[in-house]
């Protein structure tokens, strides 16, 4: 009876209230989403662009250093793991040269180095890895609050972050394939039918 309550008020947008911060989850995460949507699409924004244009340098200029140069830079992006690129980013160009803040995003040059950190992550991925760049920036977003619920065990705070990601996720998947259809007729026609 419970499950079955909690899964109506959930369709409701209802996730109940969390135990450490005393305020709907709703609210909580309609306050955090728009720090973690900002992070992802700058993210994915400067990933595409950043990745097209060392990608067509590096096809132009093959076998050069600078095509060494970004394979080994795409190598050495996908083998570390987003905490790490997030910590050297935060020393070399907050700490070490000041150009940048360290923590926080209370303007764009608080997004900067959040945004290079997620720039190695594909756009599927880019909510799950929201959870270690908004905790290791202090990013108020979604995956913040995420880490939030497990630390404070706010269980109703937790459910309603994953159930959120999941279906932002699921989302994302159902209009990349709508777009597919849209993009490519071939896709939505079944093979033998025509």
């Amino acid at each position: 009876m419970q499950f079955g309550r909690y899964i109506l008020g959930a369709l409701r947008g209802d996730f109940g209230t969390s135990y450490s911060l005393g305020r709907p989850v709703s609210v909580l995460m309609g306050n955090a989403f728009g720090n973690t949507l900002i992070l992802s699409a700058l993210a994915a924004l400067f990933a595409w662009v950043f990745g097209i244009v060392c990608g067509i340098i590096a096809a132009v200029k093959k076998n050069s250093f600078l095509d060494h140069l970004f394979m080994g830079m795409s190598l050495l992006g996908v083998s570390m793991p987003v905490f790490m690129v997030a910590m050297i980013l935060q020393y070399v160009f907050g700490y070490h040269l000041h150009w940048l803040p360290i923590s926080g995003a209370s303007d764009i040059r608080g997004f900067i180095l959040p945004v290079v950190t997620m720039m190695a992550l594909q756009f599927s991925s880019l909510l799950s890895g929201a959870v270690i760049t908004e905790t290791v920036f202090s990013i108020n977003g979604i995956g913040r609050l995420a880490v939030q619920a497990i630390s404070g065990r706010d269980i109703p705070l937790l459910e309603g972050t994953a159930l959120f990601a999941t279906a932002v996720v699921i989302l994302g998947n159902l209009i990349a394939d709508m777009l597919y259809a849209v993009l490519d007729p071939r896709v939505g026609r079944r093979e033998g039918l025509e």
